[in-house]
């Protein structure tokens, strides 16, 4: 699909829905949703993460919009689930730590709902599996034995909700998710928490992790942070994203569509994005715009136009032959070239 080999693009894999249970765009109905994707087809961004917490219904809400003709600019749109940590204790009793599984997009909807999102348990329900549903009990439950504030039952339960990082890995160690996962943690809540004792858990927790995200509001605190954790001597993959929980409304920053200065060297595709793990000063730039595609730019003088084998009749063969047309059939093989 992508002849022309790996090429810069931008890549913003922490977007918000209308769907997400904290979000900012003004509702989760048709209007707010079509001024959603009217905003989206304006992005020079090519790869999205839509990461609305612990469901995707925000996910296959942009997929049903691509699959009508919408979002053209759009080439990779990826299910990310956000889960909450409860192995670290932050300063507020509602703080958790953010830890983002990042789907293959091979893997169907259906499969990441029965086989993932489902199979969580919410401990404070009797176990029940987590839904949207069970949530908003969870969260009634919860206002009704404690003295919590009086939000819509299911923020409340979303805030108090939150797993163990032993039944995350236990769900993704099967053969249906190998090679079609990866890990991102959040920087700043990775920062800020701790651990009673030594700080081996916490830096295990970040290094078990592919990627690190971060909404820096500018570049010089993006390349702060990275320093930060470089002295730390801990994974500093750092990846910034919009988080983006509102629309922009003109304004540039964290939380607002379209905010991202991640480029990606590599086709728009899941296994383009694990390429970076293993390349990531070759594959990852962050930033306005990567040097060498502004060069490409202003002056785009080197490019190959055409491709010609020819065939040398007099080769006798001794060194093996490759599988190279003769001169009668060139002409044909050119059109695929």
């Amino acid at each position: 699909m992508y002849s022309r080999g790996s090429e810069w693009r931008k890549w913003d894999l922490h977007v918000h829905t209308p769907c997400s249970i904290h979000q900012e765009y003004g509702g989760n109905n048709e209007e707010v949703w079509e001024k959603f994707v009217r905003e989206l087809e304006k992005l020079d961004i090519k790869v999205l993460g839509i990461n609305d917490y612990w469901f995707i219904d925000g996910y296959k809400k942009v997929l049903e919009y691509k699959e009508k003709g919408r979002l053209q600019n759009i080439e990779l749109i990826l299910p990310i689930i956000e889960v909450r940590l409860k192995c670290l204790v932050g300063n507020k009793k509602t703080k958790k730590i953010n830890y983002h599984i990042i789907f293959s997009n091979e893997l169907s909807p259906d499969d990441i709902e029965k086989e993932f999102i489902e199979k969580l348990e919410i401990e404070g329900l009797g176990n029940k599996s987590l839904s949207r549903k069970n949530l908003e009990w969870y969260g009634k439950k919860l206002k009704e034995e404690e003295n919590l504030p009086n939000e819509e039952d299911i923020k409340v339960g979303f805030n108090n909700f939150a797993v163990t990082i032993e039944s995350i890995e236990r769900l993704l160690n099967k053969d249906l998710f190998k090679n079609k996962y990866m890990l991102a943690i959040g920087k700043n809540e990775w920062e800020a928490f701790r651990k009673d004792g030594s700080l081996d858990i916490k830096k295990t927790l970040i290094n078990k992790a592919d990627l690190v995200f971060v909404a820096s509001e500018t570049l010089e605190s993006f390349y702060k942070s990275k320093e930060n954790l470089q002295s730390m001597n801990v994974n500093d993959l750092l990846v910034h994203c919009s988080d983006s929980h509102s629309f922009s409304n003109g304004e540039i920053g964290p939380k607002k569509l379209g905010y991202c200065l991640t480029w990606i060297k590599a086709d728009p595709t899941f296994e383009g994005l694990r390429q970076v793990t293993y390349e990531p000063d070759n594959r990852l730039f962050v930033g306005e715009e990567p040097e060498l595609l502004k060069r490409v730019r202003e002056n785009p003088t080197k490019f190959i136009e055409k491709i010609k084998i020819d065939w040398n009749e007099n080769y006798d063969g001794k060194n093996g032959e490759y599988n190279v047309p003769r001169k009668k059939d060139q002409k044909e093989m050119l059109k695929y070239v």
